[in-house]
């Protein structure tokens, strides 16, 4: 790979690409190796120590940064796979997933009084392509003006 950019070696890959002001000229001050995750953290919360938080003082931050409680449970359900990403499986490999969406759109229905409601899609895209059709089958219109 370095051929093919035309360097030697990474060190000359880094002078072709860094400005040489920008170049660190001494050797970085790193602490030893850290045995494990646990250590790691104890390390970067000794450095950090020093350093005041939101929970010591008053916060001015604004935009939804404050200190706050999030129940853990919140983290659990929003890290499943069905909320997590837009692919919804297949036809018969998760029916407990499709009776809950079931569900949720029939109570989605009643709370907005229509007699039908669309499921949830994978995006935008396939969302506006949904509406597409279903107003085409309502209005008999074959066109679409986008």
């Amino acid at each position: 790979m370095l051929r093919e950019v035309g360097a030697r070696d990474a060190a000359e890959l880094y002078r072709q690409m860094i400005p040489e002001r920008l170049l660190l000229k001494r050797p970085l001050d790193l602490p030893d190796p850290l045995a494990s995750e646990l250590d790691l953290r104890r390390h970067v919360e000794g450095i950090l120590g020093g350093d005041g938080d939101c929970s010591g003082y008053l916060s001015f931050l604004g935009g939804g940064c404050w200190n706050h409680y999030v129940p853990e449970v919140c983290d659990v359900i929003a890290s499943r796979s069905e909320f997590l990403t837009a692919y919804a499986g297949g036809v018969y490999s998760d029916l407990g997933r499709y009776q809950a969406i079931y569900e949720f759109q029939s109570l989605i229905g009643e709370l907005v009084d229509m007699d039908a409601s669309c499921i949830p899609t994978y995006d935008w895209g396939a969302a506006a392509g949904n509406a597409v059709r279903m107003a085409s089958r309502i209005t008999g219109r074959k066109e679409i003006l986008v």
